[in-house]
């Protein structure tokens, strides 16, 4: 095992790697390979949501629920890999899948993706001054240094850290829709605000939030309002009809 000790012996490592990468040919991208796994995951996704909504079997609900949220990891996963240009090699279509995987699928700022994940975690990765994924604190602590700073509830949480953690990275991607969208605020107060990728990132999102939250939420509102009013006319559309059905059989005692 060769042990790295400076910076340079890293650097011609690393150098090494990627000569025996590209000689084995797993750098190629494949575009029609990509789309089309991306393709399956959409549907699975989406369609998911549908039979979720649709189906009345619990079981049959849990299934589509389960495939769902594998559809939503793919789509998210090949939208990482477009940001590093990776789908399809060409850059244009590459921002494109971007923007549709990650700002129209799921409602994260492709913008913000890229400082966040390309400017600043791939550029120092695992170093807290400067990769904001590395920065867990004040909830979780990576290092017995941010253990021995801890007191109170943070001493007490990191004690039982790795129980929780597996439930809180559930919440990333709230995580992730929050914090692109505080970016985007602050990047419309300042002067690249006219950029047409920022308002590229905008219309997605708002496409996305109306189309997953505003329109189902509506939706569901009137179902239940036309069914209370269909509960409530129901008995009086009986008794109106009571006269004719009286006069088509000849009898009088009827139940209501």
């Amino acid at each position: 095992m060769t042990v790295l000790r400076t910076r340079a012996d890293e650097v011609r490592a690393l150098s090494e790697l990627r000569a025996q990468v590209h000689a084995a040919g797993l750098d190629r991208q494949t575009p029609l390979l990509s789309l089309s796994i991306l393709a399956m995951h959409v549907v699975l996704m989406f369609g998911g949501l549908v039979v979720f909504v649709v189906a009345e079997p619990l079981w049959l609900r849990l299934v589509a629920l389960a495939l769902s949220t594998y559809g939503a990891l793919g789509v998210g996963m090949t939208g990482h890999n477009a940001s590093h240009y990776a789908v399809t090699g060409h850059k244009t279509a590459d921002r494109a899948v971007t923007y549709f995987t990650m700002a129209l699928c799921h409602g994260i700022s492709a913008c913000y993706w890229r400082v966040k994940h390309i400017r600043l975690h791939h550029v120092a990765p695992n170093n807290s001054a400067f990769d904001t994924d590395h920065d867990l604190l004040p909830f979780f602590a990576l290092s017995q240094e941010d253990v021995d700073k801890a007191t109170g509830w943070q001493r007490q949480l990191h004690r039982v850290q790795h129980l929780v953690f597996p439930f809180a990275v559930s919440l990333n991607m709230l995580n992730l829709k929050v914090w692109g969208i505080r970016w985007i605020v602050s990047e419309l107060k300042g002067p690249r605000r006219w950029r047409p990728t920022i308002w590229v990132d905008i219309a997605c999102i708002a496409t996305h939030f109306t189309a997953l939250v505003i329109v189902p939420f509506e939706s569901f509102r009137v179902v239940r309002d036309s069914q209370g009013v269909a509960a409530v006319a129901a008995p009086r559309s009986r008794k109106a009809m009571l006269p004719i059905m009286v006069a088509s059989s000849g009898k009088l005692n009827f139940e209501v």
